[in-house]
């Protein structure tokens, strides 16, 4: 059996504020693909994922489309396509930030 991770690789600040603080940080990371934000309820999350999230994040994503695919469900991969809704919520899923399915108008 592999040895569990001991410490993760990701880097993570937590902070809590207001929307229009939310967007002015959002502002300030345009350009940098590695840092993902997300807003939900005065909170404000950075993270930049390290090599370990990054390679479970992609076998998750294997075995969902391998699912999909041999149970015969129609489904449309959407990435880490970001939602928002303003004053709200901003971001991606946060349990598989790279992979997003949606079958037919229901997101999976």
């Amino acid at each position: 059996m592999p040895p569990l991770l001991s410490k993760t690789t990701d880097q993570r600040i937590v902070h809590h504020g207001m929307w229009e603080r939310f967007k002015f940080i959002q502002k300030g990371f345009e350009g940098s693909p590695r840092v993902r934000l997300f807003y939900y309820d005065g909170t404000i999350e950075i993270l930049m994922p390290g090599e370990d999230h990054e390679t479970f994040a992609h076998v998750i994503g294997y075995l969902v489309t391998t699912f999909l695919v041999e149970q015969g469900i129609f489904f449309k991969p959407i990435g880490a396509m970001t939602q928002e809704r303003s004053g709200v919520v901003s971001g991606a899923s946060q349990i598989c930030n790279e992979y997003k399915y949606y079958s037919g108008q229901s997101e999976i």
